[in-house]
């Protein structure tokens, strides 16, 4: 069986960041959702600084009235790989040699 490059990128992903985690994923960045139940963050990967940022849960939100009522940031800005917004909301970071 012969893999295309976008199967072999999925299977790398998977490898690296746990099968189906990957919310969001370019050359510099990847965003994953919580690993399991008991995990309360979302992971940013920042691949060149080789650092991941960690986002609590509570902290994420599906509607603009959360997000004004509580702050943090919205699902759709992880999706969106909005970098800045989302290094705003980490409560850790970690230097790693996940890389």
């Amino acid at each position: 069986m012969i893999m295309n490059q976008i199967e072999l990128e999925e299977l790398v992903n998977s490898v690296k960041y746990g099968h189906g985690n990957v919310i969001s994923n370019n050359n510099e960045y990847a965003i994953t959702k919580p690993l399991n139940t008991w995990d309360t963050n979302y992971r940013l990967y920042d691949k060149k600084e080789e650092t991941t940022y960690l986002i609590d849960c509570e902290n994420v939100h599906d509607n603009k009235k959360d997000l004004e009522e509580y702050g943090g940031i919205l699902y759709q800005d992880l999706v969106n790989l909005e970098i800045e917004e989302i290094k705003g909301v980490a409560w850790k970071i970690e230097k790693d040699d996940f890389y």
